[in-house]
């Protein structure tokens, strides 16, 4: 148990919840949140087509119908997960733990005849010839390629997200970059980064997030102060100075940028680029700008 509690890793969610009080945590870590929401689905999709784009058939199912959502779509997600460990618990006992999960209030007995429709028995059937990739719906796959499209399109994003400067040999792009160091009292500091950028010309590294969003990237700003993305981008600026190889001698490191599309595409995408004082506060806590509201850094 104390090894269990010396080995306890924190993420980027739990580091936010901490700010809510030890409650909370405790709550996160013991059930933690189902993040296989449609919102995850769709900006995981966004960043792999302009990251990673050879490994979406590898990582993506695309199933045909809805996904079921809520509480019978988290159902069957551990079921089926449940039905994949190694132990010696039957089908019966297995359904009911993912019961237990879901949260329903229902009785047992009508959960199961919901979980026997024809719609939601297609989804676990679907989901279990899947094993390894995330099920998408076609809608939203092709959602997803829209915005992501649009980005690459884009005349002030696609700078940053097209694949022209691919052939310039004084431009090198790194995608899914993972940043690993001893930071803050000695911790491990772990992060993967969307895209970094290296200009051999100009000496400059560029270190860029992709942020999807379901509400207006008007909006954006209050999302940046709410799940705390300005600690995110100092944590990513940090691990970037601790890495020779992302920040050679004599090269300039630009302040983070967050590219924001709305998935609903109802206004073209936008960058935000941090300043200098956003960085500082993400890392040592402060005053929040142009306030007396005092955030914590990492």
């Amino acid at each position: 148990k104390m090894k269990d509690l010396y080995n306890h890793k924190v993420s980027f969610s739990g580091l936010g919840l901490l700010l809510e009080g030890p409650a909370a945590y405790k709550r996160y870590i013991e059930k933690p949140e189902n993040a296989d929401t449609s919102y995850f689905r769709k900006g995981g999709m966004v960043d792999c087509f302009l990251t990673e784009p050879s490994a979406f058939e590898n990582r993506y199912a695309i199933m045909k119908g809805t996904i079921p959502s809520g509480m019978m779509g988290d159902l069957i997600r551990v079921y089926s997960q449940l039905l994949d460990l190694d132990n010696e618990d039957t089908e019966d006992e297995c359904f009911e733990a993912a019961y237990n999960v879901s949260g329903y209030k229902l009785p047992l007995t009508t959960v199961k005849k919901k979980f026997m429709s024809p719609e939601n028995q297609y989804y676990f059937n679907f989901l279990r010839d899947s094993k390894g990739k995330t099920v998408v719906s076609k809608e939203e796959s092709d959602q997803a390629a829209v915005v992501a499209l649009a980005l690459k399109t884009d005349p002030y994003t696609a700078e940053y997200l097209e694949s022209n400067h691919i052939d310039n040999p004084m431009i090198e792009v790194l995608d899914q970059v993972k940043l690993e160091w001893v930071g803050y009292k000695g911790y491990t500091i772990k992060g993967i980064v969307d895209r970094i950028i290296i200009n051999h010309g100009n000496k400059t590294v560029t270190p860029i997030d992709i942020k999807t969003t379901s509400s207006s990237i008007l909006e954006f700003r209050k999302s940046y102060l709410k799940y705390g993305y300005f600690r995110q981008g100092a944590i990513y600026t940090d691990g970037i100075k601790n890495s020779i190889e992302l920040l050679p001698e004599g090269y300039t490191l630009e302040n983070f940028k967050f590219i924001v599309a709305d998935m609903a595409m109802r206004l073209p995408p936008a960058i935000f680029e941090m300043s200098c004082d956003d960085i500082d506060v993400g890392r040592r806590g402060g005053n929040w700008l142009g306030t007396d509201r005092p955030v914590k850094g990492y």
